[in-house]
């Protein structure tokens, strides 16, 4: 299983393409949600709902890092150093 699990992290079979079409859709993604969430937070939410939404993306963006951190570890390469 850890070699699986670390042959799906680190295949290089699937090539990053700097600018490449997933990484420009990628960042106007990004780009649209980062105006749009705050703009539509402020004009539509009460202040319990922002914060509300502030710890859903609080929590999304951890159980994104922890994630990383558990396929890491289960693959054999995690190292503190």
């Amino acid at each position: 299983m850890k070699e699986k699990i670390a042959n799906y992290i680190y295949d290089e079979t699937i090539p990053f393409i700097f600018m490449g079409t997933d990484h420009v859709i990628s960042i106007i993604v990004f780009a649209i949600l980062s105006f749009a969430i705050p703009y539509l937070a402020k004009n539509k939410l009460d202040e319990n709902q922002q914060y509300f939404l502030g710890k859903v993306i609080g929590i999304l963006i951890l159980f994104g890092y922890l994630s990383w951190v558990i396929l890491e570890i289960l693959a054999g390469s995690f190292n503190l150093k």
